[in-house]
């Protein structure tokens, strides 16, 4: 992947950018800008993102037909998949079904807000944007059309990973409250979730509506846009605390699906290491017990792991750099460090990783989610393997 160049040449700044783009708009086109660093500072634009958006979509694609194939196989066979009808248990296992559910169904939004994103990039409705500072993007102007778009994908794509952090919470408390208590999760402990999250999504929509308002001729959209992740541009400390605050919820919402997994753990193992203790069988040594307690402990370590390394691996480290990039923003204008500010500036201009980290890993998120469920849920597993079976015979049949 081409990474920016700055040179202090406006002339090569022309040449760069008439070999991306031909025609007499290929300097009118909103893909060169300029700022100040120790003098005088032309930005030259590569817009080669498009290998990365491109194995986007390789990936995205597959991860829907997953989506929506594991959807329908719950549909198809709802009265155990969805309903939970098993003998015993139907309470607890209806609620675990339908927070399957509807993890799947955020998934698959998800996944379709991220195709949008990147099919508008490849066909140049989004500005790749050099990112950095506020300077290092002051003289870009976008299109009211464009301005839109962003706008539409940053409230219905944190709308949907918002949704997707609180059902994984849900799906982590629900397993932990039938091991405790015994029963399922209460509708009042869900709206809670819910409800808190929906207080950190309005705030940081906040951020970005206060930067449209403030921002004169670009719609305080100059940030570098990855979804299902973005920073709004505007220089205000308001906007920025407001995006900080609102993105604290990702950052707190990992650590607690963590801990809720690490002391079901626990709580499994201690009733494991109990069964084994009162274990009366004359046919088991105890050698036999103790090994059957940790191969049943390990197991269920297995998928408490598997549940939660998730939200680790695939957001933990764009969410770091937001952070730390934010948290850098903020102290440097209290200071009113112009020179933090400039290095800022090159760090953005010379390095890249961040947009592929924000671009693949949440749609690497999008596949790990069915093949997780299909990993851990024995009974979805069947009944998909057993629906994708049925579907394979009836296309041989129409041959």
């Amino acid at each position: 992947m081409t990474s920016f160049a700055a040179v202090a040449s406006p002339a090569f700044v022309t040449r760069k950018f008439s070999s991306l783009r031909s025609g007499p708009q290929a300097m009118s086109d909103n893909r060169t800008m300029s700022g100040t660093t120790n003098g005088t500072l032309s930005i030259a634009l590569d817009v080669n993102d498009h290998p990365v958006h491109i194995a986007n979509l390789c990936i995205i694609v597959p991860a829907l037909l997953l989506n929506l194939s594991l959807l329908i196989s719950i549909l198809r066979n709802n009265a155990v998949l969805l309903k939970g009808n098993i003998a015993g248990s139907k309470m607890e296992t209806a609620v675990l079904n339908k927070t399957i559910f509807a993890l799947l169904v955020s998934s698959l939004y998800n996944g379709l807000v991220i195709l949008s994103s990147s099919a508008l990039t490849l066909a140049d409705g989004i500005t790749p944007l050099i990112g950095g500072p506020d300077g290092c993007n002051a003289n870009l102007e976008l299109s009211a059309k464009e301005i839109m778009s962003r706008f539409t994908l940053v409230v219905f794509g944190y709308l949907g990973i918002f949704v997707f952090f609180c059902t994984s919470i849900v799906l982590a408390l629900e397993r932990h409250w039938v091991i405790r208590f015994g029963k399922s999760l209460s509708r009042h402990v869900i709206g809670i979730v819910y409800g808190i999250g929906f207080v950190f999504y309005c705030i940081i929509m906040a951020a970005f509506t206060v930067a449209h308002i403030n921002s004169t001729y670009n719609g305080g959209f100059i940030f570098k846009y990855a979804r299902p992740f973005a920073m709004p541009g505007s220089p205000s400390l308001l906007v920025k605390s407001l995006f900080l605050t609102g993105l604290a919820f990702f950052p707190v919402s990992i650590v607690f699906i963590l801990a809720v997994y690490a002391r079901s753990y626990l709580l499994v193992a201690k009733v494991v290491d109990e069964n084994v203790l009162v274990s009366t069988s004359e046919s088991e040594s105890e050698e036999e017990r103790r090994w059957l307690g940790i191969r049943a402990k390990r197991g269920v370590l297995l998928r408490c792991t598997l549940m939660s390394v998730g939200c680790l691996i695939f957001y933990a480290a764009i969410i770091g750099f937001m952070f730390a990039f934010k948290v850098n923003q903020v102290a440097g204008r209290r200071s009113g460090s112009r020179r933090a500010s400039d290095a800022s500036c090159k760090g953005a201009v010379n390095s890249s990783w961040d947009v592929v980290l924000s671009v693949l890993l949440p749609t690497l998120d999008i596949l790990w989610t069915p093949v997780l469920i299909l990993w851990v849920q024995g009974m979805h597993r069947t009944y998909f393997l057993r629906d994708l079976k049925h579907l394979v015979q009836s296309l041989r049949g129409r041959q």
